[in-house]
């Protein structure tokens, strides 16, 4: 996710709308799926899709509610449940 205010800082942008200024929000995932695989997936079924690089390597993809979802690599490339975590934790 973009820290506020850097430069894509869209909360800071007045949005104009009959409600007032609203703060938008990106939803971020983690994958242990190889990037590219799950972009080519997602853009067969229908999303458009994009790989970003930077610092962090990610897919940006639409979903149907209009929704712009951030899907990054887990960094220790294992997927745990938080259930799991928290028990781990308590040990």
């Amino acid at each position: 996710m973009h820290a506020p205010g850097g430069a894509d800082d869209r909360a800071s942008r007045p949005s104009c709308t009959e409600f007032g200024d609203v703060a938008l929000v990106r939803l971020g995932f983690e994958t242990t799926e190889d990037l590219d695989l799950l972009a080519a997936r997602l853009t067969e079924a229908g999303y458009e899709t994009r790989v970003v690089e930077g610092d962090d390597r990610a897919v940006h993809v639409t979903d149907p509610d209009g929704q712009h979802l951030e899907i990054h690599p887990r960094a220790d490339g294992e997927w745990t449940s938080v259930a799991e975590e928290a028990a781990s934790e308590d040990h």
